[in-house]
């Protein structure tokens, strides 16, 4: 009498090892082993199987990272692997300084459940619970969008890029469009441009094993010659090579980055330097740059050009833009310029 194993493709050893010994069918006998309770009790632990596999398969750092809001406290979970979050709870107003975190741990994926150490962390729709020194704290998840997030350009103001209108893409020069219709990394502009206020919106991938200048690297470039900052550095120090930056010359003011994945703003007003007799700056140049409608850089002066190798010295007076291509797929959108 031939017996057959039942290929349920279970998913753990010791699953496999019960089916493997009890789970058979009888050629030609019409009959079954297996008595009925038997019969529902593995239809229940298959039901159970699938569902832990479901849950597995939703639950991921992607969905996950982001801001987390009860009362007065905030929490930042922050991808800092495939299957791992680092915690960091503040009190106060966003954006936040160093000096209100008040607590920071990790948070681990494990067989489809959040834990935190040893024990789970209980998790609802868009929401979690975990406890802190003598309490329990309940999170909701808060998506903080940008106040200048879809800002309309105003009468007179040049579109470089919408994905509204493809078309658009005629502006740039060494670029294409994303899958889902957005301006990529690594294009120049078509024209040249002197003093305006630009506003550019961008949204970076989710690279949660990656730290520092490998983790969402962009950045604006002005003239070839002066560099503001793309960087996901969400929940990392914002130094002078972090989102917002005058690269290599001053830090943002403060730390206003957002979620990779979520759609970022950069606002900037801009005054070329004049220009005098043999190409020589008579005046200061000024920036100033809001990210996320926090203002992170307020009028400053540079008196030379930005970055670490950068070939083009010298000041300049007019010049194109260029969106840096620095090996990670950042998408851009909404993107006007108003000269001044």
């Amino acid at each position: 009498m031939q017996k057959i194993p039942l290929k349920l493709n279970p998913t753990s050893y010791s699953y496999s090892h019960w089916c493997s010994h009890h789970i058979t069918a009888q050629v030609g006998s019409g009959r079954s082993r297996l008595w009925p309770l038997e019969r529902l009790f593995i239809a229940c632990a298959f039901m159970l199987m699938l569902f832990a596999s479901s849950i597995s398969m939703a639950l991921s750092v992607a969905e996950l990272q982001g801001e987390y809001r009860s009362g007065n406290y905030t929490a930042w979970l922050i991808a800092t692997d495939d299957n791992a979050l680092e915690l960091q709870l503040y009190q106060g107003s966003w954006p936040f300084k160093a000096s209100q975190q008040v607590w920071q741990s990790t948070l681990k994926i494990s067989n489809g459940q959040l834990q935190h150490g040893d024990n789970l962390v209980a998790l609802a729709s868009g929401a979690f619970s975990i406890k802190y020194k003598d309490q329990t704290l309940s999170l909701t998840k808060f998506v903080r969008r940008s106040p200048t997030l879809g800002l309309p350009a105003p009468k007179g103001a040049k579109i470089l890029f919408t994905h509204l209108d493809t078309t658009s893409l005629s502006q740039w020069l060494d670029t294409a469009l994303s899958q889902k219709g957005y301006l990529r990394e690594g294009g120049t502009t078509v024209d040249d441009f002197q003093s305006f206020d630009l506003h550019l919106e961008y949204r970076l991938p989710l690279e949660p094993s990656n730290r520092g200048q490998n983790r969402g690297n962009s950045g604006l470039y002005i003239f070839k010659r002066y560099e503001v900052q793309i960087l996901d550095n969400f929940g990392f120090e914002a130094g002078f090579t972090e989102a917002g930056a005058l690269y290599r010359q001053k830090a943002p003011d403060v730390n206003a980055a957002l979620p990779p994945l979520t759609w970022q703003t950069l606002d900037i007003s801009f005054d070329a330097p004049t220009m005098g007799w043999l190409g020589l700056a008579t005046g200061p140049l000024t920036i100033s740059v809001y990210l996320n409608g926090q203002l992170v850089q307020d009028q400053v002066a540079l008196s030379e050009t930005t970055g670490l190798w950068n070939k083009w010295r010298g000041n300049a007076g007019r010049g194109n833009l260029y969106l840096q291509d620095h090996w990670h797929a950042v998408e851009f959108n909404n993107i006007w310029l108003l000269p001044k």
